[in-house]
């Protein structure tokens, strides 16, 4: 799967990832202090997560938020997909 040629979908998806970083790190910008959307701890650590990169949408996570976000949304996908049955090691 080495050097295998992106397809225009996944161009078109990388392209919309960056807008959307670059937008939310405009309106939010970087060494800011900022509150948790979840937790509400003020922290200038703080992350954008984004759930869908389409829309304009992002909330502010502390890194410890963001860790349990990314966790909970992997363990989802293997429980309703067949991701679990294809690969044994799955957390």
């Amino acid at each position: 799967m080495l050097n295998q040629v992106p397809t225009k979908e996944e161009l078109e998806n990388e392209k919309s990832k960056k807008q959307a970083r670059r937008l939310a790190y405009k309106q939010y910008p970087k060494n800011k202090l900022l509150r948790c959307d979840i937790c509400g701890k003020k922290t200038k650590d703080i992350q954008r997560h984004h759930e869908d990169y389409n829309s304009d949408i992002c909330i502010l996570v502390c890194r410890k938020c963001h860790g349990f976000i990314k966790r909970y949304n992997t363990l989802k996908r293997m429980l309703y997909t067949d991701e679990r049955r294809l690969n044994k090691k799955w957390m």
